[in-house]
């Protein structure tokens, strides 16, 4: 997993640059079924829009932007990922997960970049 990264995520980064944060990541597909709930149930809710305050937030399709994909080699959906400002993996969770499990995740993670800093 080398060589530069495409973007939608390469925006994300430089925008987690300058903000200090770090960048969560949702690829999906749009014939994948737990995707939809992922971005219907899990992301809006309120525990996990509270985690996600500390990040970039960005959704990529993986169809269509399928070099994200393999840079980050992404072969499952959905795909979540937590990168440090410069693409580094911090975190990946394939498949469905919990709220509670993701918010709790989220908050874990940047309390560790919080301390590390």
């Amino acid at each position: 997993m080398s060589g530069p990264i495409p973007e939608p995520i390469a925006s994300a980064l430089r925008q987690a640059r300058a903000t200090h944060k770090l960048v969560f990541v949702d690829f999906y597909a749009e014939w994948c079924a737990p995707c939809k709930i992922i971005e219907g149930k899990i992301i809006p809710d309120s525990r996990v829009q509270e985690a996600l305050e500390g990040f970039v937030f960005v959704r990529v399709d993986a169809d269509a932007d399928q070099g994200a994909g393999e840079r980050f080699g992404v072969f499952g959906m959905p795909t979540l990922l937590v990168l440090g400002n410069e693409g580094d993996e911090r975190f990946r969770h394939v498949g469905l997960i919990e709220p509670a499990e993701l918010a709790e995740k989220l908050v874990e993670i940047s309390a560790l970049e919080s301390a590390s800093s």
